[in-house]
């Protein structure tokens, strides 16, 4: 039996012990602190052609800008240059002036505006552990989005396939008849739209596809199209998914012998909003078809107004998605580097999804999917309509890529 004095003692060492283990402050960890940014950070831009850099020197100008005002208001005591060239059109030229800049120690561009130049870029800069900012390649193979060294902030083309999807479910088509080219493109569309319409409910009635090579003589294809069409008694709930070229107008054309097709519905991808010629589709036909297309968007607000009406200005053409990502490419890649306290491409490849995901642009949240192809955006859509005399692509809504939502602008397309 304890006395009442070791009982006491007892108790007070106790009491000490339960104090420093459960109260006691904890020894504290010293994170090391952020490599601290100095001096010029050069980043290397390859336009795609000699008639895009002025367009490029413009929006690379307007980033470099903004990165330095934050370099300021930082207290970094570092700038930004933008070293902007031409491609000429050419991949070979756009590789040779990738080799220059690793040359010259500049390991960070924006560049590969052209599927076809990035692509012949990419395995020059994934040997030589660079990273290059894309704003408006497309190219959906493999070997281009599996890649560690490219980003891009223009989805795949294939991505059509999924928007179109839900814009013709939202539209209340139960049937779809696909008419596409025989390409690795169209094909990877239609697959695309496949899973995604057939996953939200809607039945394609068939695929017919055509020789890419063909410019005329339709009447083969639009045939297969009507045969497919048989049996079907509510034509209103039954579209046409067109993925096609330059042969649009010609397809179009020869509708006029068609009036079933003429009344029922199509959609179409964004080549079809880009390269259609109005004015070469018979007006009677144009008065009485209905044609969506997809075209990727800015998102509109006062900053991204301002620079669109001083670009109109300037260079006598809209502020479109791709130039718009050209400033939105120039300031995740800048804002990376802030982030990182780096220029070394390994720190900048490491934060750049972080730092894409949080900066919103002129073409609104650059956040990227786990290729690092752009994930999140909005894409108008147009239809082809008449208005004021004419004819011509009409604003009729818009789809947002996050939540598959289809917002129509008016009732006639709702």
């Amino acid at each position: 039996m304890m006395d009442r004095d070791t009982k006491l003692i007892f108790g007070l060492v106790l009491i000490t012990v339960i104090l420093a283990v459960f109260i006691a402050p904890k020894p504290t960890t010293i994170e090391p602190e952020k490599p601290t940014l100095e001096g010029e950070i050069e980043i290397g831009v390859i336009a795609p052609t000699t008639d895009d850099l002025e367009k490029y020197q413009y929006l690379t100008g307007l980033a470099e800008t903004q990165l330095n005002i934050i370099c300021n208001e930082s207290g970094l005591n570092a700038s930004f240059t933008f070293m902007v060239v031409s491609g000429e059109g050419s991949g070979a030229k756009a590789l040779e002036y990738t080799q220059g800049f690793h040359e010259n120690g500049i390991d960070l561009l924006v560049g590969g505006g052209w599927s076809s130049q990035l692509w012949v870029m990419r395995s020059y800069v994934e040997t030589r552990d660079m990273v290059v900012v894309s704003p408006s390649s497309t190219n959906p193979q493999e070997p281009m989005i599996q890649t560690d060294s490219i980003f891009r902030l223009t989805p795949h083309d294939y991505m059509i396939g999924k928007i179109m999807a839900h814009v013709a479910s939202d539209y209340g088509m139960k049937n779809i008849v696909i008419l596409e080219r025989d390409d690795a493109w169209a094909v990877g569309i239609g697959d695309w739209f496949v899973d995604e319409y057939e996953s939200l409910g809607g039945v394609v009635l068939s695929r017919v596809k055509y020789p890419g090579a063909t410019s005329s003589g339709f009447s083969e294809y639009l045939d297969r199209v009507m045969n497919s069409l048989d049996g079907e008694s509510n034509l209103d709930e039954t579209g046409v998914f067109l993925l096609s070229f330059g042969e649009t107008n010609a397809i179009l054309y020869e509708l006029e012998d068609y009036p079933v097709l003429v009344d029922i519905t199509w959609f179409s991808t964004d080549s079809v909003a880009n390269q259609l010629d109005v004015d070469s589709v018979p007006e009677e036909l144009s008065a009485d078809i209905r044609l969506i297309s997809p075209h990727h968007l800015p998102v509109w607000g006062n900053i991204s107004n301002s620079i669109a009406r001083e670009f109109h200005s300037r260079f006598d053409d809209n502020l479109g998605f791709y130039e718009a990502n050209v400033y939105d490419s120039c300031m995740v890649l800048g804002l990376s580097v802030i982030e990182a306290g780096s220029t070394d491409a390994s720190d900048v490849r490491e934060v750049l999804p972080m730092v894409a995901e949080g900066f919103v642009g002129l073409t609104g949240s650059c956040g990227l999917d786990m290729y690092g192809d752009r994930l999140v955006f909005r894409t108008g859509l147009y239809a082809f309509g008449y208005l004021d005399t004419s004819f011509r692509w009409l604003y009729v809504g818009e789809y947002y890529s996050p939540s598959n939502e289809v917002i129509w602008e008016t009732n006639d397309y709702q």
